[in-house]
């Protein structure tokens, strides 16, 4: 019985130590965009960099804007938007330009109206035309810029107010909004005035009677 050989194996020591490295490929993550952007807030006016009342992107301002205008915000925040804008300082305004110091006054802009005052004084001196002339030019000088001015109060009031949101949001409402009280008093010393220049004219009337007459 012939023995059986196994068959001789041949190795090649190259082959068997070669390192056969396959190349792996690694999907990389997907990073999904966001759904919503990223909305930027401007900073609070006179805080930090110059947003103005009537930037419309501004919540801060647009809100802080609101709580101290209170009464017919829906119709000032829109024309001082326009101003910006336009860069411009004429918006017409009827209540301004019929209310002159009253409206001032009305809107809680002392500072204002008395500085208004002394112009309207200094106005009548120069225009040759007084009376009606010197209102009518009052009307349209208020009416022209009436908005600008009020819009500078606005913006001086929320660089005053302090950051911390409650205390800033009653002072604004505090300081802000309108008021009767000074047109009132302003119309009664405005009544007793006339008043006591129509008595005063009365009395000198009758002294000039009584002294053409010969009475004293």
């Amino acid at each position: 019985m012939s023995e059986h050989t196994e068959p001789e194996v041949v190795v090649d020591e190259d082959v068997v130590d070669a390192e056969v490295v396959e190349d792996v490929v690694v999907d990389e993550p997907v990073v999904e965009e966001p759904v919503f952007e990223t909305v930027v807030v401007d900073e609070v006016p006179g805080v930090g960099a110059g947003a103005g009342v009537g930037n419309a992107a501004s919540a801060p301002s647009f809100n802080d804007a609101t709580t101290f205008i209170g009464k017919n915000a829906e119709y000032y925040i829109p024309q001082f938007q326009k101003m910006d804008a336009t860069n411009s300082m004429i918006s017409w305004n009827w209540a301004a330009a019929l209310g002159n110091i009253w409206w001032m006054l009305y809107r809680k802009m002392y500072l204002y109206a008395l500085i208004a005052w002394v112009a309207n004084m200094v106005l009548n001196f120069l225009l040759p035309v007084a009376g009606l002339g010197s209102w009518i030019v009052t009307c349209v000088l208020f009416g022209l810029f009436g908005n600008w001015a009020y819009k500078k109060k606005v913006e001086e009031e929320l660089a005053a107010a302090p950051l911390d949101p409650a205390a800033r949001q009653a002072q604004l409402a505090s300081r802000g909004g309108i008021t009767w009280v000074p047109v009132i008093i302003l119309g009664v010393v405005t009544l007793l005035g006339f008043l006591s220049l129509c008595a005063l004219g009365a009395v000198l009337g009758l002294a000039g009677v009584f002294s053409g007459a010969g009475y004293y």
